[in-house]
């Protein structure tokens, strides 16, 4: 398969070690984010005008750097030299032991120590590396940094959930899946649910995906003030909270993992321990394979 490569700035900085997503060149869909891959025939891609404001211009960085080619499970095991790119600094990637720009290359691998490429004929990737791996797993930060917190839409992902045996979900920039995860914190979270697919749903229509919560990525939320939601199509026409029964439409944060979706409200309702949630653990999580319960389509909404 044809993907393209970048760090995923998120889930590194949350996991602490590198993280890189993998997008399907065919689709521009996120297929997976991983800690190692291999490619082989591999073409370094930076987008020049995004590289150019950020150059020359000192404007915010967006997604514009990635390494593409076909992915395989396998690669040699050595002949390999280390690259890198940095926004600020250069218009390509290029060798880290030469600074010389690299291009394409025979073979391409990421893992927990970086970008790494087998050169071709044509390169020359003799010298000295200065830089030690601390400060190339920082400079890889910078292929894609982004200021400001991105805003996104996340929503359960059923047949990553299905096949993982637990909550996956899809995050959704500009109308692309660019990332699976299963764990992630919102700002200023916005809930959504398409009332004509959810008419549709509760008459005993086709399902298909329709719900989700739309707001700022962020890498960290409060601990305390959390109260879970929840959303069926067949019963709700619009996310609740399990406590009351509440109807929500926003709130201060949000966050998706493991256990459900919870928010920290910002319409008065306080966290109370004492406040009764009918339903057991699995039940909310079975009720969340509802919101979009399509076991045809993946990553697309209705």
């Amino acid at each position: 398969m044809k993907v393209r490569v970048h760090v995923n700035l998120h889930e590194t900085r949350a996991q602490g070690v590198p993280v890189y997503s993998v997008i399907d060149r065919a689709t521009g869909l996120a297929i997976e984010t991983v800690h190692s891959v291999f490619l082989k025939d591999v073409k370094m891609h930076v987008g020049a005008e995004a590289n150019r404001k950020i150059l020359e211009e000192g404007t915010k960085r967006t997604v514009h750097a990635w390494v593409a080619g076909e992915r395989v499970k396998t690669a040699p095991t050595t002949g390999w030299v280390r690259i890198r790119y940095n926004p600020s600094e250069m218009r390509t990637f290029v060798f880290a032991a030469n600074g010389k720009p690299v291009l394409t290359a025979k073979w391409a691998k990421f893992d927990k120590d970086g970008a790494w490429v087998i050169p071709d004929a044509r390169s020359n990737p003799t010298g000295r590396d200065t830089m030690t791996r601390e400060q190339h797993i920082a400079e890889m930060l910078t292929w894609d940094e982004r200021p400001n917190p991105t805003t996104v839409d996340v929503f359960l992902n059923l047949n990553q959930t299905k096949s993982q045996g637990k909550p996956i979900y899809s995050v959704r920039e500009n109308k692309i899946v660019i990332d699976h995860v299963a764990s992630i914190f919102m700002r200023d979270p916005k809930m959504h649910v398409g009332a004509g697919t959810q008419r549709r749903i509760m008459a005993g229509g086709e399902k298909s995906i329709h719900a989700w919560l739309t707001g700022a990525r962020v890498a960290k939320a409060p601990a305390t003030g959390w109260v879970r939601i929840r959303y069926n199509p067949r019963e709700l026409t619009t996310f609740v909270y399990a406590t009351s029964g509440k109807p929500v439409y926003e709130a201060a944060w949000a966050k998706f993992d493991a256990t459900g979706v919870w928010v920290i409200p910002n319409d008065g309702t306080r966290a109370n321990p004492r406040d009764l949630d009918p339903m057991t653990q699995e039940q909310h999580l079975a009720e969340m394979m509802r919101w979009n319960p399509s076991s045809l389509i993946d990553d697309w909404w209705g």
